[in-house]
């Protein structure tokens, strides 16, 4: 170790030893909480991949290599919440959250960083907690940059990389005396430029376990912060904490005059589960006016048939579309998108069932924003579990939900399960968004997607276009999934479903591959979500220096 920081041209004293700074700075062993849920519940598992992916060796090759980073590295200086002196001619800073050690290889992978990208204004990476014994444990695993789950539970923890006029900007303001205020004043410092915020993802710090034992202290510090700035900064929206967990539900002030709302619904037959879908949705209580529109795919069953005349005469707000053409589930939605000039879009399968009174207006509150092309809803199996709560790209080949068969209790890693952010997909059994970017995307692909991965196709194609697509949880429905068509397929469906999983490789294979809501030290193998990869995505500094 000694001689490896001596061929880098580094004095030991800058780098002292792994052990001896867990030795001075972390307490006694915790024992773990019964419920800990973590990217490898085995402590085992992670020790195995800490040598299979986390150790470069220090040989004398990985020293040379990593040679051209040793002055920029050394020139990197850190800083505690409690240290609050200027930048002093660094262009870069280093902030450490409480009682955080550095991993040893942290100043090289921010120093790579900062070659490639020199102006960058904020860079935040993995990290893994360590007990009193010095046992690394409970590796979180961050997704790049999501401003609305920062909002939701303020994940930047650790090590965080702030340019130095930005920590000159923040480091006098007396209002910041939390690590979360301090972090939140940054980040909101950068504004409207998300992609000065970057993300490497790699173990770059060690936290005491005390944190993933007792999350709440943070999580109420940053409700704090995120309530200051809401009261001086973005009057009209309001912020609570949504217990038992303490992360931040943001509501966003709706608009003065609330856009009209197409609520679209495909259905064949199924009158069991139509009937409740659009009792619910007539039964909503919202202040943007409301058109339901339901396109009937061939309904043969008289009680269906006398069902939708009957909505048709009662209800003004009811239109019904005959289509007899084969099933085709992106074609159905556009016809029905086509015949409105709503400016909202909500499409809507006919087997769910809204559970939030309000969900019209706070979904719409947030399609509305500038960046946003879609949003979704938090959708429950009619036993409790969850469903949905956004998709994984490349799970499983193409795409996937992560979450599905978790507890409804059960917040998942990083709280997705139960905070807003901004998935990289989102299925369309609950997904509303503005009709004008649908148009100009030119609605779902119905020729080459007709049944399956068109959501997702569409998502990839707002991406695309330059918008984000968000899961708003605080939403929830009932999603009795697929029970109009079933799940049964013959041999010319499973023909038709291999071609549209040939379609989204042939067209999407690097983005599927590269999720960037969904971090690459994790595995895509379906059933695995958030389970550690055995072959990663991302390669650290070292072995990219030692390749080059």
């Amino acid at each position: 170790m000694h001689r490896f920081f001596r061929i880098l041209g580094l004095a030991i004293t800058d780098f002292p030893t792994f052990w001896q700074r867990l030795r001075a700075r972390f307490s006694s062993p915790r024992a773990l909480p019964a419920n800990a849920d973590t990217a490898a519940s085995s402590a085992a598992v992670y020790q195995q991949w800490i040598i299979a992916h986390d150790r470069a060796g220090y040989s004398a090759r990985v020293a040379l290599d990593l040679g051209p980073l040793a002055i920029p590295a050394r020139q990197l200086t850190t800083r505690s919440v409690t240290d609050r002196r200027p930048s002093d001619g660094d262009t870069h800073i280093i902030l450490l959250s409480n009682h955080t050690v550095l991993h040893d290889m942290a100043v090289f992978e921010f120093a790579a960083l900062i070659q490639r990208c020199p102006s960058i204004a904020l860079v935040y990476g993995d990290y893994d907690h360590v007990t009193g014994m010095g046992e690394r444990i409970n590796p979180v695993f961050l997704p790049d940059w999501d401003p609305d789950l920062f909002w939701s539970t303020g994940y930047l923890r650790g090590a965080i990389l702030v340019r130095a006029d930005l920590w000159d900007q923040r480091c006098g303001m007396a209002e910041d005396t939390t690590f979360e205020s301090l972090i939140f004043g940054l980040v909101t410092a950068v504004g409207d430029t998300p992609e000065q915020i970057a993300h490497i993802p790699h173990i770059l710090s060690h936290l005491p376990d005390r944190e993933w034992i007792e999350p709440r202290p943070r999580l109420d510090a940053h409700f704090q912060a995120v309530r200051t700035y809401l009261q001086t900064s973005l009057p009209g929206a309001d912020a609570r904490q949504i217990e038992p967990h303490g992360i931040v539900d943001v509501r966003r002030p709706s608009a003065p005059a609330p856009a009209a709302i197409a609520v679209i619904i495909p259905t064949r037959d199924g009158l069991e589960v139509l009937m409740p879908c659009v009792q619910a949705v007539r039964q909503s209580v919202s202040k943007h006016p409301l058109e339901i529109i339901i396109i009937d795919n061939a309904s043969e069953n008289q009680a269906t048939l006398d069902y939708l005349a009957e909505l048709k005469a009662d209800d003004p707000r009811v239109t019904i579309i005959r289509d007899d053409a084969p099933f085709n589930f992106a074609g159905l939605n556009n016809r029905a998108a086509a015949a409105t000039t709503a400016p909202l879009l909500c499409f809507l399968n006919n087997d769910t069932e809204v559970i939030s009174a309000d969900w019209l207006d706070r979904l719409a509150a947030e399609a509305l924003r500038p960046e946003i092309g879609a949003v979704g809803a938090r959708l429950l199996y009619p036993d409790g579990r969850v469903q949905h709560t956004g998709v994984i790209l490349g799970l499983g080949g193409v795409a996937g939900h992560g979450d599905a068969g978790r507890p409804a209790d059960d917040p998942g890693p990083l709280y997705r399960a139960v905070a807003s952010h901004r998935p990289s997909a989102l299925t369309a059994a609950c997904l509303m968004m503005r009709s004008s970017i649908f148009n100009r995307l030119n609605g779902f692909d119905a020729t080459n997607l007709a049944i399956d991965f068109n959501d997702v196709d569409l998502c990839l194609r707002l991406h695309a276009a330059g918008y984000a697509t968000l899961l708003l949880p605080a939403v929830e429905l009932v999603h009795k999934e697929s029970i109009s068509r079933g799940d049964n397929r013959d041999p010319a469906e499973s023909a038709r479903f291999a071609k549209e999983v040939a379609y989204m490789r042939d067209t999407w294979g690097a983005d599927l591959d590269h999720d960037p809501a969904y971090n690459p030290n994790l595995s895509i193998a379906l059933g695995e979500a958030y389970s550690l990869a055995e072959s990663l995505r991302t390669e650290p500094v070292w072995k990219r220096a030692s390749r080059s």
